[in-house]
């Protein structure tokens, strides 16, 4: 599956964007972790330091206490009470520091009774003192109470001091422990990150590279296109829909309209040529647009500023839009006002023969009537008077009058074919072929050939000149087919290339491939006078009408195995 460069890049920053959320979320657990390991930490070195100061405070209220013991002095109990005050407030702080550790909270019970067992010791002391009741006071100094439970305070401080340095390593290791996990956490996101980044760069430089490829190959195809567009010699020009402004024209566009490209291009043709051609254009324009398909425009004319009126050809097509452009109009027109008067020129020496012809032809008919008419005449009244030679020469006189008559007909049939109008309307070409057939039976009397005709569909033409096309091509199989054993002639249509073609097979003298280009010419033969009679015009004459028609007509055949006609007539 191909993924798109687009895709490919929204995935990268996608995986870079979960990455950096999970290293963040990564970070941010393994800093709530260091943060509370530190906050352990600090909690044990404050336990380990209240623990002290709680000594402390118990230290200072005795040594306050001994001091006036031995001086009397009352300045010395001043140490003994913030001693006693103190151990209160640092004794509060230890209970709330180890208010979650019940063993702890075990020894700060004990040690709370010791303390307060040693502070009223050390105020009975103070009491002893300052009655001067030195006796007593010796007694209680001597008898070691106060020392053990000094004693007992110092190991109850020392067991919990122990407790907490544990604790203490514990929870040291666990924040070194941490911070490493931080910083790999950190270490191996930024790597992450930064292999993204490396991947997402080299993406996206290949990709840089493949687009400035893809550019350049680009620029140096629209070149090459240029330069074939710029030397095409028709005129080749580009139009956007919307407005139908030209958008591209070629060289050969400039030199026909005499306008430059920079003159063209952003203008349409109401700035160029007048209302009437304009509108004429935009509505070609406009219906190719609309329908979406081609539309070929065979004669136009147009006004140009260099050249005066050109004649053109223009085949116009619809460009359809992309996702960045609208839809496009390109028109490619061929001048063709030189070849236009040349067939201009052609049509009127080709009315000229044919009236020339067809006046030739009518006025050789009366003195060829004349001629068969005396020859006749001759045999019936003079014949007995003429030899046997004479006679002969008669009937060729007879013969040749009568060729020479049947060749001007075909002449005439022939011009009045080309001046004659088409008149299309739907014609059974079934009914059509067996009044044809009636009429060639008539002229061939002689003919044995057997005639299949098959159900043949309609046409649409002119029905007298296909009766015509259809009578000479049976003439024409009959007169072929009249030497073969069986002669057989068959007419039937079939589909070709998605259109009806219609034909007529025999199985008579058939001809030659190598000739077949010139069976459709007036005079050519490809067999002798003597061995088939006719004119040489029959087939010229199915050609024009086929070719009028806008069909178009074909033979194929073999020498001595017969030929096959065949013809089409578009609707």
């Amino acid at each position: 599956m191909n993924i798109s460069f687009g895709k490919k890049i929204l995935f990268g920053f996608a995986l870079s964007l979960c990455v950096l959320g999970a290293i963040g979320l990564a970070s941010y657990l393994t800093a709530l972790r260091y943060a509370d390991s530190v906050t352990w930490t600090k909690k044990s070195h404050k336990v380990i330091e209240a623990l002290a100061k709680v000594l402390s405070d118990v230290k200072d209220a005795e040594t306050g206490t001994r001091g006036f013991i031995i001086t009397g002095d009352e300045s010395y109990l001043e140490p003994y009470t913030e001693g006693q005050i103190a151990f209160k407030h640092d004794l509060s702080d230890l209970k709330s520091l180890l208010a979650d550790n019940s063993a702890q909270m075990q020894k700060i019970h004990l040690l709370d009774i010791l303390c307060n067992s040693k502070f009223e010791r050390l105020d009975s002391s103070v009491t002893i003192r300052r009655a001067e009741s030195s006796n007593t006071l010796l007694k209680r100094i001597t008898s070691g109470r106060g020392k053990l439970i000094m004693d007992q305070i110092r190991l109850v401080i020392q067991e919990m001091t122990e407790m907490e340095n544990a604790l203490l390593l514990l929870r040291e290791q666990r924040l070194r422990d941490d911070s490493s996990l931080n910083g790999l956490v950190n270490f191996t996101g930024v790597l992450g990150i930064l292999t993204l980044l490396i991947a997402l760069y080299f993406l996206l430089g290949n990709e840089i590279k493949r687009r400035n490829r893809a550019e350049a190959e680009i620029r140096k195809s629209n070149t090459f296109l240029t330069a074939i567009l710029e030397n095409i010699p028709n005129m080749i020009f580009v139009k956007e829909a919307a407005e139908l402004r030209f958008v591209r024209v070629n060289k050969a566009g400039e030199d026909l309209v005499g306008y430059s490209q920079s003159a063209l291009l952003g203008k349409n043709d109401y700035d160029f040529f007048s209302k009437e051609q304009a509108d004429f254009f935009v509505s070609k324009d406009r219906e190719v647009l609309n329908n979406g398909r081609m539309i070929d425009v065979p004669e136009e004319p147009i006004m140009t500023q260099a050249k005066g009126e050109r004649w053109l050809h223009t085949k116009k097509i619809p460009i359809p839009g992309t996702t960045d452009n609208g839809p496009f109009l390109l028109g490619i027109s061929e001048d063709i006002t030189d070849i236009k008067k040349q067939q201009d020129a052609i049509i009127h020496l080709n009315r000229e023969l044919e009236a020339f012809s067809y006046s030739v032809s009518h006025d050789l008919r009366g003195p060829l009537s004349t001629i068969n008419s005396i020859a006749k005449l001759l045999e019936q009244e003079y014949g007995s008077k003429f030899d046997s030679e004479g006679i002969r020469l008669l009937g060729m006189l007879r013969n040749t009058s009568q060729s020479l008559t049947a060749l001007i007909q075909d002449l005439l049939a022939f011009a009045h074919i080309g001046r004659q109008q088409i008149e299309r309307n739907k014609v059974e070409m079934t009914e059509l072929c067996h009044s044809a057939e009636k009429e060639v039976r008539i002229s061939m009397p002689e003919s044995k050939a057997e005639l299949r005709i098959a159900d043949l569909p309609p046409a649409s033409g002119d029905s007298v000149l296909l009766k015509q096309v259809l009578v000479n091509l049976l003439s024409n199989a009959m007169k072929y087919s009249k030497k073969s054993h069986d002669p057989l002639i068959e007419v039937g249509a079939k589909s070709m290339d998605g259109q009806i073609v219609y034909f007529v097979k025999d199985n008579g003298a058939g001809f030659d491939m190598r000739d077949s280009n010139k069976l459709f010419v007036v005079f050519q033969r490809l067999h002798q006078q003597s061995d088939f009679e006719g004119t040489g015009i029959g087939l010229a004459i199915v050609e024009r009408i086929i070719t009028k028609h806008g069909g178009k007509v074909w033979a194929e055949g073999k020498t001595g195995e017969g030929a096959t006609f065949y013809f089409t007539i578009p609707s």
